[in-house]
């Protein structure tokens, strides 16, 4: 699975987005942000948020790595 096949802004084909709305019937884990995925890709790209690790499209948790490739293989290893 790619980057972009995990998670993208607009795009309702990715993991994360059928994680969160076609798996409602199993229980809903709407109302925190994207972060609980590990890495996403911002919808506004001008706002970073603090306490995260950021490029200019994507934040990440900071235990994940320097940069969002390196952290998206953590994701990736950490939860498989």
């Amino acid at each position: 699975m790619t980057l972009q096949e995990y998670v993208g802004v607009g795009n309702k084909d990715t993991f994360c987005q059928w994680v969160e709305t076609k798996t409602r019937m199993l229980g809903s884990i709407k109302g925190m942000t994207s972060i609980k995925f590990g890495v996403y890709e911002r919808k506004d790209p001008n706002k970073k948020p603090k306490n995260y690790e950021n490029d200019k499209a994507y934040s990440w948790l900071r235990g994940y790595g320097k940069n969002r490739t390196e952290a998206f293989q953590n994701v990736k290893k950490r939860h498989n």
